[in-house]
């Protein structure tokens, strides 16, 4: 299971991915909705050996985290989903939302 806060940014982010393929609002809330541990965790097998172990470290270091409110855990997972290995993940998961 990853982190809840992860999946909401994830999906954020497929949100705004979709909208800028034309999909619509009402579109990209369904897909991204769609986004879930079993889909994330079928994009992260996809995924080349050092995306599994940069998901693998973030778990260790959110575990550390103790305070949310300072914004610490949150540009944590979009530094990740900013990074190319986050980029990459995307893609795969946008794939996946495809079909």
């Amino acid at each position: 299971m990853h982190h809840p806060v992860l999946l909401l940014l994830t999906r954020a982010k497929a949100r705004q991915e979709l909208r800028a393929k034309g999909h619509n609002l009402l579109e990209s809330i369904q897909l991204a909705n769609l986004i879930d541990d079993n889909l994330f965790d079928t994009a992260v097998s996809l995924a080349p050996d050092e995306a599994q172990v940069k998901l693998a470290e973030l778990a260790n270091t959110t575990s550390q985290v103790r305070a949310i409110g300072d914004g610490s855990l949150i540009k944590l997972f979009t530094d990740f989903l900013s990074s190319d290995l986050g980029k990459m993940l995307m893609a795969f998961i946008m794939s996946l939302l495809a079909g």
